[in-house]
């Protein structure tokens, strides 16, 4: 009788002790846990809410819900109000998407695969309670790419340096690192290269990595040789790679020439050469045409001088149709010539 005299005063003084304390938590304003107040789901707040991921990549939407019981969990999307997942089960066609939760564990991961930029949104994690839970989640696809500011194409000076800047400002959280390469081989400026390597710089080169909101790595290779020549590409872990083309020249050339000025530059270049030879045509044309005429009619003139047939041919302009016009106005000239006189012959006739 003591005894159960003794415990049930223990657990009045265990209770009294609960009121006072659940009484001085709301005086100083301190939300009363939920779990404490009721045996209800509810759910986690310590998990990332804001995810972003690269297109083509897995992104991983994680929801917590403590204290779940009989309870089940749903993935809804919320731009067509579609179930996705509805405890392990998946309720959708696009196989890209599915549900992963380890044994009695409280987290249930939305895994999306290969995620593009029209997965973007809101997506829901529900618990099918009276009335029903709901934790919203946002999910950002970007598209993440390197890009190395300026032309494709670098033109430096034999002995001046050169400096490749290469930039990701989209991307996960964690925008990974940046490496870059010279053809297929990767450049780190603390390796040693043998004395016949024509890639042979390591006291020339130097690499630094900014990270902020953008991630940006800086190249720098100091009194550029003709055999730094080549393809270099900025390679990231989490983005898509991009490359730039350096030619080192040995002469008087403006630095950081760009590709797309030589190339205006030799249009122009053969459009003057292809007006030059077609007015040299024309002019050369009438120069052999005259010459032709003359030695025509001079030959018709004089009977020493025999009528040869010419074959010259030059451009598109066949010169025996020169010769038959030619030959054709001699004649006429000659019978104007003849006509006056065998007008006297007939007067001195008569």
């Amino acid at each position: 009788m003591y005894i159960s005299n003794g415990i049930a005063v223990f657990i009045l003084v265990f209770h009294l002790k609960f009121i006072q304390d659940m009484t001085k938590a709301s005086a100083n304003g301190t939300n009363i846990p939920e779990h404490i107040m009721s045996l209800h789901p509810y759910f986690g707040f310590d998990v990332q809410r804001n995810v972003t991921a690269r297109v083509g990549s897995t992104a991983f939407l994680q929801c917590k819900v403590e204290q779940l019981g009989d309870k089940s969990v749903s993935w809804i999307r919320k731009r067509d109000l579609h179930i996705l997942t509805a405890g392990v089960l998946t309720y959708t066609s696009d196989e890209r998407f599915q549900v992963i939760r380890a044994d009695r564990s409280d987290r249930w991961t939305l895994q999306i695969k290969f995620p593009q930029l029209r997965d973007s949104g809101i997506y829901e994690c529900q618990v099918n309670t009276e009335p029903k839970m709901s934790m919203a989640f946002r999910l950002n696809v970007v598209e993440a790419k390197a890009v190395i500011p300026g032309p494709s194409d670098i033109y430096v000076k034999q002995g001046s340096e050169v400096v490749l800047t290469c930039v990701v400002s989209q991307g996960p959280h964690e925008l990974g690192q940046i490496f870059w390469l010279r053809g297929k081989q990767m450049i780190d400026p603390k390796t040693r290269y043998h004395l016949n390597d024509i890639f042979e710089y390591p006291d020339r080169i130097t690499i630094s990595t900014e990270s902020g909101d953008v991630l940006q790595s800086r190249l720098t290779i100091s009194t550029a040789r003709l055999s730094d020549s080549g393809n270099y590409s900025c390679m990231p872990t989490n983005a898509e790679g991009t490359s730039a083309i350096v030619h080192v020249i040995n002469g008087e050339f403006p630095a950081a020439m760009q590709r797309g000025c030589a190339s205006n530059n030799i249009n122009l270049s053969i459009l003057l050469y292809i007006l030059s030879l077609s007015l040299l045509i024309q002019y050369l044309n009438r120069i052999l045409s005259t010459f032709i005429v003359l030695h025509v009619i001079s030959s018709h003139r004089n009977p020493i001088i025999h009528d040869t047939p010419y074959q010259f041919q030059l451009g598109f302009t066949r010169l025996p149709a020169l010769l038959d016009a030619s030959s054709s106005s001699s004649s006429a000239a000659a019978a104007a010539a003849a006509a006056p006189t065998a007008k006297s012959s007939a007067l001195n006739l008569r």
